[in-house]
C-alpha cells in the first residue's frame, strides 16, 4: 500500500469516527413567526423559482447554506428550481447577535419532613402502693425550608431569518420585480450557530408560505440540537 493510500485511509477512518461522539438531543425553543403576502398579486400557481443572494447576511457562506435549506424545502413541496427561467425570485437575510440576559435573584422552598416523639410520665399511688405510667405520642409534618439563589447573567443569542419572495413580470421595456410574500422568524437561546437552528426556523417560516397556516405567531417548537457524548 502506498504512503498516499495510507494517509487517505487514516483520514477516512477519522471522519468515520468523529460523528459518533455527537448525539442529537431534543430541546424546546420559543419562536416568533410573521408572514405577509400581496393579496392582489399572490404567488399561487407559480412553480419555477430561483434563489438569489441579497448580500445582506454577514457571512456569505452562511447565506449560501441558508438558501440551500430553503431551496430543498421548496422543491420538496413541488416547486421547481429553474434559475434560467424563474417565475419567482427567493432571497433571504440571516442575522445573529450576542447579548447578555440577567436572571434575577429567586427563592424556592424544599419540603422537609419533620417529626418527633414525646413521652409523658405519670406517677400516683394505689393505696399505699406507688405506681408510675408512661405514654408516648408521635407527631409528623412538613417544614418548608427556603433556599435562595443570587442573580446572575447568561449569554444568549438573538437569531432571525427573513425570506423574501418576488414575482417576475414582463413589461414593454423588460422585466419588473414585485415582492409578493415576505416572512420573518425569530428565536433566542444559548446556541451561537445560526445554522444549527436554521432548519427548524425555516420549516416554521415556510409553513406560512404562500398563505398563513393559522398557527399563533408565538410558538414553542421542538428542536434537535447536537450534543457531545461524555
Amino acid at each position: 500500500m502506498t504512503r498516499l493510500n495510507v494517509r487517505m485511509l487514516g483520514l477516512v477512518t477519522c471522519l468515520a469516527v468523529l460523528p459518533s461522539s455527537l448525539v442529537m438531543a431534543k430541546d424546546w425553543v420559543f419562536m416568533e413567526v410573521q408572514a405577509y403576502s400581496d393579496r392582489d398579486n399572490p404567488p399561487n400557481g407559480l412553480r419555477r423559482f430561483a434563489t438569489v443572494s441579497l448580500g445582506k447576511t454577514e457571512n456569505e457562506l452562511l447565506e449560501k447554506e441558508l438558501l440551500f435549506l430553503v431551496r430543498e424545502r421548496l422543491v420538496a413541496r413541488g416547486l421547481v428550481h429553474d434559475p434560467d427561467n424563474p417565475e419567482l425570485l427567493v432571497g433571504l437575510v440571516g442575522h445573529i447577535a450576542k447579548g447578555q440576559k440577567y436572571i434575577p435573584p429567586s427563592t424556592f422552598y424544599w419540603p422537609v419532613p419533620v417529626g418527633g416523639t414525646t413521652t409523658t410520665y405519670t406517677t400516683g399511688a394505689i393505696g399505699n402502693l406507688p405506681v408510675r405510667g408512661t405514654s408516648t405520642s408521635t407527631t409528623t409534618g412538613t417544614q418548608m425550608v427556603p433556599v435562595s439563589r443570587n442573580g446572575y447573567e447568561v449569554t444568549e443569542y438573538d437569531r432571525a431569518i427573513q425570506i423574501v419572495v418576488s414575482r417576475i413580470g414582463r413589461t414593454e421595456t423588460g422585466s419588473a420585480v414585485a415582492t409578493v410574500w415576505s416572512g420573518t422568524v425569530q428565536s433566542e437561546g444559548r446556541v451561537s450557530d445560526l445554522l444549527t437552528v436554521a432548519p427548524t426556523m425555516i420549516d416554521q417560516l415556510l409553513g406560512e408560505f404562500p398563505q398563513r397556516s393559522g398557527k399563533p405567531p408565538s410558538r414553542k417548537v421542538e428542536i434537535k440540537l447536537p450534543k457531545t457524548k461524555k
